[in-house]
């Protein structure tokens, strides 16, 4: 009887963890490495350093949960050109109840760089819908922020990722960073969809389609 009751109080406690521990002693070293290097990641808009996805010679053993636990190993993957590594360890940042919006920012253009389109997109969203205080792109003015955006979300739909789509069909049609297209919008939304007929993106579309 006290063996069933302490496999229910080990489970419990089990369920009751968070799913990704974030090492919050790791993150603050690779904050502290970032801000060593000046920071340049968060300067820079994603467009300009994207690459098409290349293989890597490091294993594709990368997740949000093994990135939470392990920051500093999964941001050393990242710098070696492991976009996988980047955007695991971006998105373990983000979920963390802590603000560490200018590691994962950062984070976010080190993927779209190592050919992680989400990544391209991610960052993009940050700088569109972000309003972070500070932020050096938004600080350079909104024709430039909007010109980034917009670039930034048609290499990744390009690429292939449904946020990429929705996120540039949305620019088309606001006229954010281009001339207002209503068919050019059409065309994304369409695409994002067709990339993810269930998906969140389509969903997001789809209100515009309609």
């Amino acid at each position: 009887m006290w063996r069933r009751a302490a496999l229910s109080l080990s489970l419990g406690l089990l369920l009751a963890m968070p799913a990704h521990a974030l090492d919050a002693a790791g993150a603050r070293e690779v904050a502290a490495k970032l801000q060593e290097a000046g920071n340049k990641l968060y300067s820079t808009c994603p467009a300009d350093v994207y690459k098409p996805r290349r293989a890597s010679f490091l294993p594709s053993l990368s997740s949000e949960t093994a990135c939470a636990a392990s920051p500093v190993g999964c941001y050393a993957a990242c710098m070696l050109g492991s976009g996988a590594h980047c955007i695991d360890l971006a998105r373990a940042l983000q979920t963390d109840s802590r603000d560490w919006h200018v590691v994962y920012e950062q984070m976010f253009t080190a993927a779209c760089a190592g050919g992680q389109a989400s990544g391209c997109t991610n960052r993009g969203g940050g700088v569109r819908n972000g309003s972070y205080a500070g932020d050096p792109i938004s600080a350079r003015g909104r024709q430039y922020a909007n010109r980034c955006t917009f670039r930034s979300f048609r290499i990744a739909c390009t690429a292939g990722d449904a946020w990429g789509c929705a996120m540039e069909g949305q620019a088309h049609r606001n006229g954010e960073g281009t001339r207002r297209n209503t068919t050019s919008a059409r065309a994304r939304f369409n695409k994002a969809c067709k990339l993810g007929p269930n998906s969140r993106p389509c969903e997001f579309a789809r209100d515009y389609l309609r």
